[in-house]
């Protein structure tokens, strides 16, 4: 194994983590990599871009019902810290660099991104930021690009503290079941159907120095990455939680949460019940809380539902009457009730 393709270890253990989160065995992910789950945890262990290559076709091959699991685990990968050979992009005095370093690591199979090769295209006032994956296997390239494009859009958030600069975002692939993740991680739906794989953005989006942070979480030898337990043990968990919940009640689960604060839901979920508390218990409540101010303002019943994410107004209905012990319409509503 010659070093241009010997990578760190990390990378794989939150790959085998994620799976590990959708009741998948490490075993699994790691079927025709070569490699041992038991091997991983040894101080010197590394992998080479094509045993990387085969532990995500492996989760695409397990879980074909996540259209954008790519994205989900870019942003797994961002809030972890992960880059590969030499300096994280993070680690970049710029954007710009980041990507220029990706560019000049000399290897086709891996950068310091993740598993496509990017290249960098300046042509007056905007630059263009090309990922190359025909040198993977077919199944695995869209999960690469989703991957990279997902990093590479937090990167840029992370440094202008605000949603991703506008940029167009082209890529050879179809539309998927799930265009809307596109929207939420990246800021823009992609141009699908394109003839090349492409970010394009204002030449002086990569100019902005990033913003400095503490020390990048660890990834224990186990295969579970340390959590940022700062921001786990703050006093306004809970709060932060139910600030998300209440957000959008209909869209509320512990996966969207957990993204939300940069956890795994296994951590999430430990650190809350260490609260004396439960995501599903949270959830239930703050559906109860809204379900009896919408009551009030004289909303009907099916759009009551709708709202709070029920899929039918008999779950609704069940519900309502497991909090209050009767049905909405029995319930006394007066005109100026107060919160």
């Amino acid at each position: 194994m010659n070093a241009p393709s010997s990578l760190g270890i990390d990378r794989a253990l939150v790959l085998i983590e994620f799976a590990q989160e959708y009741g998948l065995a490490a075993e699994d992910c790691l079927d025709g990599t070569g490699l041992a789950h038991d091997a991983l945890g040894a101080p010197d262990a590394q992998t080479t871009a094509a045993q990387e290559a085969a532990i995500a076709a492996n989760l695409v091959r397990l879980l074909p019902h996540r259209p954008d699991l790519g994205l989900l685990v870019g942003e797994r990968l961002h809030a972890a810290g992960h880059g590969s050979r030499g300096p994280a992009p993070g680690a970049c005095a710029t954007l710009g660099e980041a990507v220029e370093r990706a560019e000049r690591a000399e290897c086709t199979s891996a950068s310091a991104w993740g598993l496509c090769a990017w290249s960098v295209e300046r042509a007056g006032a905007t630059v263009a930021l090309r990922a190359r994956s025909r040198h993977l296997p077919r199944p695995v390239r869209r999960f690469a690009l989703d991957r990279d494009l997902a990093r590479l859009a937090l990167l840029a958030r992370r440094i202008t503290g605000e949603a991703p600069p506008p940029a167009v975002v082209r890529t050879r692939h179809s539309d998927p079941d799930r265009a809307e993740a596109y929207l939420r991680v990246l800021g823009v739906v992609p141009e699908f159907g394109a003839d090349r794989d492409e970010v394009v953005v204002d030449a002086r989006a990569l100019e902005h120095p990033p913003a400095r942070s503490g020390p990048r979480p660890r990834v224990h030898r186990d295969g579970l990455r340390a959590e940022p337990a700062r921001r786990l043990s703050e006093p306004d968990l809970v709060a932060r939680v139910r600030e998300h919940i209440e957000a959008d009640l209909a869209a509320a689960d512990l996966e969207s949460a957990a993204r939300a604060l940069a956890v795994s839901p296994r951590t999430l979920r430990r650190h809350l019940s260490g609260h004396g508390y439960s995501f599903r218990r949270m959830l239930d409540a703050a559906r109860q809380d809204r379900a009896l101010l919408l009551l009030r303002q004289g909303l009907a019943t099916r759009e009551i539902a709708g709202r709070l994410g029920y899929t039918e107004p008999s779950a609704f209905l069940n519900a309502f009457r497991r909090w209050t012990g009767t049905t909405p319409g029995r319930l006394e509503r007066p005109p100026h009730a107060a919160r």
